[in-house]
């Protein structure tokens, strides 16, 4: 999912707007499209967190409670009631918390509606307008106005009225800048101020997403721990059983150890410019794209290749497979030093 997003962002940036960006940024941030694919990348981050929280807490559960494995290797309908439970807890809540910021109610529409944008025809205002702006020129045209924060319902109304029949339909005119529109790439709005409305739901989000990291660490870790408890007493006598179960553990402890590794360099760090952003210790806005464009797709990319036996099992038989090349090209490099260190001779010999 978040590859292609990724694919996608590429794809506009390259096939559609180019070197012409920065004349359209404006409509590209009010489009359907940036909003399509803000949604998409959250989807598929949130889904690949949760589904990672579930399977280590269904693995430290399992392991905790000893779970007997059955005389066959059929699966009763309750199991997969459960599977199907937990898959679609997974996809309601990654789905709430992409769509929620899209939902056209008013009252979400003042948390997360960022700005307008008008018609370049429109010559009144430019760029992305904020309710600031608004309000100053409300003011403006309707003589003294109380200072407050007018909601986007009546900002709409206000200014749909200082304009006449001639300028025909302006819902073609005017269009909106949601919560993905805060940059150029689409993402979630992870970066926050004080002052922005839309603090609360990127607050509650990261707070969720570091509450999992937190679960996902200690299931890890309470599962390894169990695992070399429950085998201590088969490897005090020594010989080859014990080998193979150390070998086990250790395998079992490396991958726990990368495993909450690369949860921790990819969110805690993120967490922490977001927080840093947020009491305006430090701005982090140069950082969002190497965030959201690099840290966060390579973490839901090795993310697979931790977690999936099948990914392993095939990486393995390709190394094994390869092993034939493998050799072919390290006989290779050496008859080529070889070469080398005798044509070094004969030239050293020839000089002498």
């Amino acid at each position: 999912l978040v590859g292609a997003y990724l694919c996608s962002i590429a794809a506009v940036n390259s096939t559609i707007y180019g070197s012409s960006y920065c004349r359209f940024q404006n409509y590209w941030l009010a489009s359907i499209y940036c909003s399509m694919a803000g949604a998409f990348s959250t989807f598929g981050s949130q889904v690949s967190l949760f589904s990672l929280t579930a399977l280590s807490t269904i693995r430290m559960a399992g392991i905790l409670r000893s779970v007997p494995t059955r005389n066959n290797d059929s699966i009763s309908k309750s199991d997969i009631l459960k599977v199907m439970g937990v898959v679609l807890s997974i996809i309601l809540a990654a789905l709430a918390i992409c769509i929620m910021p899209l939902i056209p109610i008013a009252i979400f529409r003042d948390f997360f509606i960022n700005g307008l944008v008008y018609d370049e025809n429109i010559k009144i205002f430019h760029g992305q307008v904020s309710k600031k702006t608004h309000f100053g020129v409300i003011q403006e045209y309707y003589g003294r106005c109380k200072e407050r924060t007018l909601a986007w319902a009546i900002i709409d109304n206000l200014i749909r009225a200082m304009f006449t029949n001639d300028y025909g339909n302006l819902n073609e005119r005017i269009s909106q800048i949601d919560f993905y529109g805060n940059d150029g790439v689409c993402l979630f709005k992870y970066f926050v101020t004080k002052n922005d409305p839309q603090r609360p739901f990127t607050l509650v989000v990261l707070a969720i997403d570091i509450i999992c990291f937190i679960i996902i660490a200690v299931s890890y870790i309470i599962i390894n721990l169990t695992a070399r408890k429950s085998t201590r007493f088969l490897t005090k006598e020594g010989g080859p059983t014990a080998e193979k179960i150390n070998k086990r553990n250790r395998k079992l402890q490396n991958k726990v150890t990368i495993i909450i590794l690369t949860d921790f360099f990819c969110w805690v760090p993120f967490v922490l410019f977001s927080l840093l952003h947020y009491f305006e210790v430090l701005d982090a806005t140069p950082q969002y794209e190497v965030f959201s464009i690099i840290v966060l797709p390579i973490n839901a990319v090795i993310n697979p290749f931790l977690y999936s036996e099948i990914v392993e099992n095939a990486v393995n038989k390709i190394w094994v497979a390869s092993k034939g090349l493998r050799e072919y090209l390290r006989k290779f490099a050496i008859s080529k030093k070889k070469v080398a260190e005798s044509e070094m001779v004969e030239l050293s010999t020839k000089h002498s």
